[in-house]
């Protein structure tokens, strides 16, 4: 079996083409299983935030799999493949290891650190579970991964960090405005970006500001919840205009997979007219929910995620401020949770041949207690005669099967070996063998560029 990663990242698409394949959880779920189904392709996990949609696969063609992916994106999501050729990133083996390690680390974030994308591995990885799209190698590739998303956080500076792209807007709107405790805030949006910076504004806003920091979603129910929550003024949807007309900056992140914000309903809110007290807009929903248009509207300054890559450009940038030997360390816990992966992988056929050596030989076990415990055979004068011929034959079976359990777990640490072993034994106990593992390729040294 191959492993593949396959989608467009922030690295190699900008947003405007990222958007173009954003899913929704719901939409993953809908996916998932039709992925699963295109040709070559054998298990598959859907992972998608605003700076990425990547699909990861385990396939028995890998050239197959990737081609059978662009042509579903093609027509499920209108994407132009040949178009976008040069955004569409493809990893397979070790590479693909490794990315989805520092994706989880937070080291192939926007922001280095960033906390979110742990918890949206997870995510990824339980709606591959819930589909019942993921096999015995992708959970254990989301397994390990997770691992060292957490080894990465507890061990090293990273967590200090530990920022996330609502933070990141923040910090961004905060550098480029001197007068930013003087400004009045909106934020559109209910789910967990908007929330993430509903707290950060209650901790950096002066008390005048928190009096007159507006959230703004269509749910009323959840505006309410909110609000509640935090203490700050919500208004509906009916009341955007007003809204807009108030606000000096608006932090836009909604769910919402279409424009919610034109350029028309900026006009019509009447910011073009405001020289004194312009608008600033940030958007970080992806796809993107303010038309790009409106940042060639007078008094309107349009940022969107792509905006946010300004915070950190560059090794140095990302490395400054944590401590002396951080990305050494980081680079450790990958290298070891890499070796421990590879292990487990390489050992992989040798578990399968075990599994398949025991299950042929308990079928045959329990097939002859069976016969020797039907009704009318069993001597009557033996007490527990059932009982005794159960024992016996499962004690014959571990004795027998010990010694070649333990030289074919053995065998497992030499890749060279382990598949003619199982092949070998799957010949001789008539057992279904599995298909051969890619050659291994040298173990990378893992980078931060």
């Amino acid at each position: 079996m191959h492993l593949v990663v396959a989608g467009l990242r922030y690295k190699t698409a900008t947003i405007d083409i990222r958007e173009q394949v954003a899913f929704s959880e719901s939409e993953v779920a809908q996916a998932l299983p039709r992925i699963r189904l295109l040709p070559g392709v054998r298990e598959c996990a859907l992972l998608t935030t605003c700076n990425r949609t990547e699909c990861y696969m385990v396939c028995d063609d890998p050239l197959l799999a990737v081609q059978s992916l662009k042509l579903f994106l093609s027509q499920d999501k209108g994407f132009d493949v040949q178009r976008h050729r040069r955004a569409f990133f493809t990893l397979m083996y070790e590479d693909a290891v490794l990315h989805l390690f520092r994706v989880a680390s937070g080291l192939d974030s926007l922001i280095l650190g960033e906390g979110q994308i742990l918890a949206q591995v997870k995510e990824a990885w339980q709606l591959a579970q819930r589909s019942k799209t993921q096999g015995i190698l992708l959970d254990r590739l989301f397994q390990c991964a997770v691992t060292v998303g957490k080894r990465v956080r507890s061990e090293t500076g990273i967590a200090q960090r530990d920022a996330s792209v609502s933070q990141a807007a923040l910090s961004f709107v905060m550098q480029r405005l001197p007068n930013f405790h003087q400004q009045t805030i909106a934020v559109i949006g209910g789910g967990k970006m908007a929330e993430i910076l509903l707290e950060e504004l209650i901790c950096q806003l002066s008390p005048p500001q928190k009096e007159q920091l507006m959230l703004v979603n269509r749910s009323e129910a959840r505006l309410q919840e909110l609000t509640a929550k935090y203490g700050v003024r919500g208004a509906g949807w009916a009341e955007i205009d007003a809204v807009l007309a108030k606000a000096t900056v608006v932090f836009v992140a909604t769910g919402a997979p279409h424009i919610i914000l034109s350029a028309a309903r900026l006009q019509q809110a009447g910011v073009c007219t405001r020289e004194e007290s312009p608008l600033t807009i940030v958007d970080i929903s992806v796809p993107r929910n303010v038309e790009p248009e409106a940042a060639h509207l007078p008094g309107v300054q349009l940022y969107n995620t792509d905006s946010l890559a300004e915070l950190d450009q560059g090794l140095d940038a990302l490395s400054a401020g944590l401590p002396p030997g951080t990305l050494l360390h980081v680079d450790r816990i990958l290298e070891e949770e890499y070796k421990a992966f590879h292990h487990w992988q390489i050992g992989q056929p040798a578990r399968d041949a075990i599994t398949r050596l025991r299950a042929k030989v308990e079928d045959i076990r329990q097939h002859e207690a069976a016969s020797y415990t039907d009704a009318g055979t069993c001597p009557p004068s033996i007490s527990g005669y059932d009982q005794l011929i159960e024992q016996v034959s499962r004690s014959l079976v571990n004795k027998i099967l010990h010694e070649p359990t333990v030289r074919l777990k053995e065998t497992g640490r030499y890749p060279e070996e382990v598949q003619h072993y199982a092949a070998f034994l799957a010949y001789l106990f008539d057992a279904e063998a599995q298909q051969p593992l890619p050659r291994r390729l040298p173990l990378l040294q893992v980078r931060l560029n």
